[in-house]
C-alpha cells in the first residue's frame, strides 16, 4: 500500500472495514470505532457518500454498541439518505417490472444487465446505491421494437448511438443496448460477438422485482461487469462501488462456470494483466477470498497504488476528484486532457490496446454520424 495514502488514514480503515462487513455479512469489529472524533466520523460519512455506498456502510455501522455511534445529529442525517436509497431502488424495481411487462406483452426478448440484477448478489438488496437501468437485447429486431415501443412510453427520449438508446420513466433513467460487451479495441469486436452469440442460451431467470426477469449466463454477467469497470478506468475513474459488484458476482458464481474459458476470455480480449491486477485490488480492499477468483491475483505495484489512490480520493467516477471537482460543474468535465492523459499513461501498463484505442473511439463517436 502506498506511503502517506488515504488509505493508511484511520476513518479510510474504520470505512472499509464497515463496507466489508456489509457485503459479507460480518460482525463489524468496535475496535476500529473507538474513540473516533466528530470530524473522523464526517470524514468516514463522506466516504460512503463519494464512493455510493452510503447505505451499506450505515447499515453496518448500525449494529455498533452505543459508546461507538457517532452522535446523534450526524446518524439520523446519514440514516435518512439511506432511506432514500431504499426509496428510490423501490422506484427502479417498478420500473423494471413495468418496462419489462411491456416488452413481454409485445414479445420483445429482454435481458437485464448490471444494477439492480447485481444488487441481488448483496445481502440487502435496496441497500446497493442505484443508478440506471440497462437492458439487453440479444438480437437487431427486439432492440429495434423495444425503442419504438419505448419512444411512446419514455420521456424524453434520445438516440444515443447506433447500439444505444435512453429515456426516463418518472425518475429513473433507462438505457438500452444491442451490444453485452463494449470495449474499445476494434480487432476484438469479432471475438466479443462471437461470446455474445455462444452465451444466448445460457440467459437464466431470476425473480427480481416481484417478477421473474430474464439476466445473462454467470460468466457472462461476469465479464460484462468486469469489463464496464475497466471501460471507466481507461476514461476518467471508477468508485468502490463497481469493485463491490466484481466481489460479489465472483462469490455468487462461484463453481458456476468455466474458469479456464473465462481465463481464455480474458486474454484474448488482451486485458490478462488488467484482470491479474484488478483481482488483487478486490483482494487487497475488499478482503475478497482468493477461492472465489477464476485465477491468481498479481499486484501491479504502482499501477494498484495509483488506481486504488485515485477511486478513494476521487470518488464514483471520479467525480469528486479535490483537484478536479466535476460534481460542482453537473454533467461536465475539467481538465479533460490532462486527466485522460494520465488514464492513459496509468493503464497502458495493463491494458495496452484499451488505453490505444480509446481517444479513437471517442473522435469516431463524435464526428461521425449515428
Amino acid at each position: 500500500m502506498p506511503n502517506a495514502s488515504i488509505i493508511n488514514q484511520r476513518p479510510t480503515q474504520s470505512f472499509l472495514k464497515a463496507l466489508q462487513a456489509s457485503i459479507w455479512s460480518h460482525p463489524l469489529d468496535p475496535a476500529f470505532f473507538e474513540e473516533l472524533s466528530p470530524a473522523q466520523w464526517q470524514q468516514i460519512v463522506k466516504l460512503s457518500l463519494t464512493q455510493t455506498v452510503e447505505g451499506l456502510v450505515c447499515q453496518s455501522i448500525q449494529n455498533l454498541p452505543g459508546e461507538h455511534l457517532p452522535n446523534k445529529e450526524l446518524l439520523m442525517k446519514w440514516i435518512v439518505r439511506q432511506q432514500r436509497v431504499i426509496s428510490y431502488n423501490e422506484q427502479v424495481c417498478q420500473t423494471i417490472s413495468f418496462t419489462n411487462s411491456l416488452f413481454r406483452e409485445n414479445g420483445i426478448n429482454a435481458v437485464l444487465l448490471k444494477g439492480m440484477a447485481v444488487a441481488q448478489y448483496y445481502p440487502a438488496p435496496l441497500l446497493r446505491t442505484g443508478g440506471d437501468i440497462d437492458w439487453y437485447f440479444p438480437s437487431i429486431s427486439d432492440f429495434q421494437m423495444a425503442n419504438k415501443l419505448m419512444a411512446i412510453h419514455g420521456e424524453d427520449y434520445r438516440i444515443q448511438s447506433r447500439i444505444d438508446t435512453d429515456y426516463r420513466i418518472g425518475k429513473v433513467p433507462v438505457e438500452h443496448h444491442s451490444r453485452l460487451i463494449n470495449m474499445y479495441n476494434p480487432f476484438v469486436q469479432k471475438f466479443i460477438s462471437m461470446f455474445e452469440m455462444e452465451e444466448r442460451s445460457s440467459v437464466r431467470s431470476k425473480h427480481i422485482a416481484k417478477g421473474n426477469i430474464q439476466v445473462p449466463s454467470p460468466m457472462a454477467e461476469i465479464l460484462l461487469i468486469n469489463t464496464h469497470i475497466l471501460h471507466h478506468q481507461i476514461g476518467y475513474g471508477i468508485g468502490l462501488r463497481q469493485l463491490c459488484d466484481a466481489a460479489l458476482l465472483y462469490r455468487h458464481h462461484h463453481g458456476e462456470y468455466d474458469k479456464e474459458h473465462l481465463k481464455f476470455a480474458y486474454k484474448k480480449l488482451g486485458i490478462l494483466r488488467w484482470a491479474e491486477a484488478h483481482h488483487s485490488m478486490l483482494v487487497e480492499v475488499l478482503d475478497v477470498d482468493e477461492e472465489f477468483l477464476p485465477f491468481a491475483p498479481k499486484r501491479h505495484s504502482k499501477w494498484n497504488d495509483q488506481t486504488l489512490e485515485l477511486i478513494l480520493r476521487g470518488g464514483n467516477f471520479s467525480f469528486y476528484d479535490p483537484g478536479n471537482p466535476d460534481i460542482e460543474i453537473p454533467f461536465s468535465r475539467v481538465n479533460r486532457p490532462q486527466r485522460l492523459s494520465n488514464s492513459f499513461y496509468r493503464n497502458i501498463r495493463v491494458a495496452p490496446m484499451e488505453a490505444i484505442s480509446f481517444p479513437f473511439t471517442q473522435i469516431y463517436r463524435k464526428y461521425l454520424p449515428l
